[in-house]
């Protein structure tokens, strides 16, 4: 995505609603929000005012800050992302119902090296490469678990396009996304669109997928503990399946090993007294257009200031800014009462309506 600063974000934290997808869903300009300057070659009644590192930053606290504000209410992630060693109290009725729900996959997060220093081609600098298309070989990786970064550190950088035929995975990366991390700053003199010394000249790509082979174990306590007292655990396949199971997260799960991609054999447990757990590793979150602009909104609302001064944006912020005369727990202000309008109706173990019955009516739509 284009790049926040370093430390920005403690390096547990997980995001969903990147800037990148914010400046997509409000149509701003490409180059100028990663700080590029390409004047007005290319563009027709397009804001083209230059989005500086701080700018980008301060946006990327306020949509973390709304994102968590409405995974607290909802109960669920509003995007695909990894729980790791969620613990279920074991009993002889399978199947299991995993905390998060909306189910993806069941795995273990996985990254595996594609290849690394990938040459890019940006072309002449008078008549650059745009968008710069890249080739990687792989058997296993489908083009979804595709991921691109920075040569040298796991920081990703968003593709426009990834696709793939036979083993061949074409991708495909705005120029703009490509600007050398040592040039994102406040600087005065913007990044030329027109001038390659500006832009990386390699990129490395992994494969970001949920290894199956670790994505659920037994957990057996040893009563004595007479050597260590830690736990010991067992390899278990977790099967998704039955009505409704991604969207509950239903998952059943069997002691078993694990031998190929899709092969399992059944085994026993390893001791004759039943496991104290079950510990399941996944990736869950439901993500739909509505979703993200819902947590546009309410990260507007939280914005002293408008996060940069394209027209769409003031526009936008100024309405979601509106103070109204109803309460939510998301705040008073239009973009927050409609964010909490639509979130009462998806929280988990609920679905509650506003007190009277009050109505949106979206400026938006």
């Amino acid at each position: 995505m284009a790049r926040v600063s370093d430390g920005l974000f403690p390096d547990d934290v997980q995001v969903g609603l990147t800037i990148d997808r914010y400046a997509e869903l409000l149509g701003l300009d490409v180059d100028a929000f990663n700080g590029v300057n390409r004047g007005t070659y290319g563009y027709d009644n397009k804001c083209v005012t230059i989005i500086n590192q701080s700018q980008r930053d301060n946006l990327a606290i306020f949509l973390q800050q709304a994102e968590d504000k409405r995974e607290t209410w909802l109960g669920f992630y509003l995007s695909p992302k990894w729980v790791l060693a969620e613990e279920q109290d074991f009993t002889f009725q399978n199947p299991f119902m995993l905390n998060k729900k909306y189910l993806v996959e069941i795995g273990y997060p996985t990254l595996t090296a594609i290849q690394m220093a990938v040459p890019l081609a940006l072309g002449p600098a008078d008549n650059p490469i745009d968008p710069v298309v890249i080739t990687v070989t792989s058997s296993d990786a489908l083009a979804r678990e595709i991921e691109v970064c920075y040569p040298g550190e796991m920081v990703r950088i968003v593709p426009s396009k990834v696709t793939k035929s036979g083993n061949t995975i074409t991708i495909h990366i705005p120029r703009c996304r490509l600007v050398n991390p040592a040039y994102n700053d406040d600087r005065d003199d913007p990044i030329s669109y027109f001038d390659n010394t500006y832009f990386l000249t390699t990129v490395d790509v992994y494969r970001n997928w949920a290894d199956p082979s670790k994505g659920a174990q037994f957990v057996w306590i040893d009563p004595s503990c007479n050597t260590t007292c830690a736990v010991d655990c067992q390899d278990a396949c977790a099967v998704i399946s039955g009505a409704d199971a991604y969207d509950l997260s239903i998952v059943h799960a069997f002691p078993a090993k694990h031998m190929t991609t899709n092969e399992w054999i059944r085994s026993c447990w390893k001791y004759a007294y039943s496991p104290s757990s079950v510990r399941f590793y996944y990736r869950a979150g439901m993500r739909h257009l509505g979703n993200e602009i819902y947590t546009i909104r309410l990260a507007h609302t939280l914005m002293p200031r408008p996060p940069c001064s394209c027209d769409v944006v003031m526009q936008k912020w100024e309405e979601d800014n509106e103070v109204l005369q109803q309460y939510t727990p998301y705040g008073s202000k239009r973009g927050a009462m409609e964010a909490w309008l639509n979130d009462s109706g998806l929280r988990m173990g609920g679905g509650g309506t506003f007190p009277g019955m009050w109505e949106a009516k979206s400026r938006w739509a």
